[in-house]
């Protein structure tokens, strides 16, 4: 991971681990990992963003609250 300071915010740039064992992931980890790149695969980070602030994991916490693990499951389908 990388971090940069941007403008009023940080920035997180995470890169891939080259030396991933892909073989250790069950096929519903796979399953899962792959609808998240069909998904978000040509999202830019600000399309990330707007899309994560309509979830109401987020529009139900106040600003910089802890996100409760128990709003994940109201995460809409895509």
């Amino acid at each position: 991971m990388q971090e940069e300071e941007g403008f009023e915010m940080t920035k997180y740039r995470f890169l891939a681990n080259e030396q991933i064992d892909e073989n250790i992931l069950s096929q519903e980890e796979r399953k899962v990992l792959d609808s998240v790149i069909c998904k978000f695969g040509e999202y830019k980070s600000q399309d990330i963003v707007k899309y994560m602030h309509e979830e109401r994991a987020y529009t139900e916490t106040r600003d910089k609250e802890i996100i409760p693990f128990s709003l994940a499951k109201n995460i809409r389908d895509f």
